[in-house]
């Protein structure tokens, strides 16, 4: 009788010491899942992985490129305008909740999506460019590039060749957007990636899944521009060293699309 006491004092001992064990693996498990999803990408190391897919395409972040160098540098030029010592600060400025560098995050992927979307119905109706609207193109091509910061053009995400095609697909997404404009009646700003009427769109005729545990980890306002100071804004630390935790949690992920011209607005 007593050695069956001992024995079994002994083996609840040591159901205690495993389930302590595979309680303490897990607590490090999650610990380090929960380090590697906050960790920031290098934006070049990761152009093959999908920021959303559509309608079973991938949307990757080398397809983002030619948005993340537009929205950076137009931003940017703002930035210095508001602080030219610190233009780091612009970018971390909150308007009701909202960070200037989780806005742009958000408009880059959504524009990037629309574009896809009108870029492939371009594509299916067979439309092309006039040689007129090839011109155009080939002007507004050379614009982009004398535009950028002398920063971004030591920083690209990816090859010239890879982004003027990036621009000429989005002059045909234009292009069927206004077509299809002008068969429903309407504005075309109403069939713009903010647009109504593009929204009731999306999610009428398209399957739109974004892969946020890729898209958060991309440090928009570092990706093609580098800021050296770390910037304390509304008592939060935004700069370098940040998780951008704050960036990530600031916009709700399948609702209210902002519009940006309404946060630049109150410094106009």
């Amino acid at each position: 009788m007593k050695n069956l006491f001992i024995k079994f004092i002994k083996s609840s001992r040591l159901r205690w010491v495993l389930i302590l064990a595979a309680v303490a693996a897990f607590v490090v498990w999650s610990g380090y899942t929960g380090f590697q999803e906050h960790q920031i990408y290098v934006y070049t190391d990761h152009l093959d992985e999908a920021a959303a897919w559509v309608d079973g395409d991938a949307i990757t972040l080398r397809d983002l490129s030619y948005y993340v160098l537009l929205e950076e540098c137009i931003i940017e030029k703002e930035a210095r305008i508001y602080n030219p010592k610190s233009s780091k600060d612009y970018w971390n400025i909150r308007d009701d909740g909202y960070i200037m560098s989780a806005v742009v995050r958000r408009t880059i992927r959504e524009m990037g999506v629309h574009d896809h979307i009108f870029y492939q119905k371009a594509l299916e109706e067979g439309i092309e460019l006039t040689p007129e609207e090839e011109a155009y193109l080939e002007n507004e091509i050379q614009d982009f590039w004398m535009d950028l910061l002398d920063d971004q053009l030591e920083r690209l995400p990816t090859d010239r060749e890879t982004i003027n095609e990036e621009i000429r697909r989005k002059a045909l997404a234009e292009k069927y957007q206004a077509k299809l404009a002008s068969e429903m009646g309407i504005a075309g700003v109403r069939l713009s990636w903010d647009g109504y009427d593009y929204k009731k769109l999306l999610m009428a005729e398209h399957q739109y899944k974004k892969n946020n545990k890729v898209w958060n980890r991309i440090r928009i306002s570092e990706v093609t521009i580098h800021h050296d100071k770390v910037n304390f804004i509304n008592g939060h630390n935004l700069g370098d060293d940040s998780s951008e935790d704050e960036e990530i949690k600031a916009i709700p992920d399948e609702e209210n699309w902002i519009d940006r011209m309404n946060i630049r607005s109150m410094f106009e």
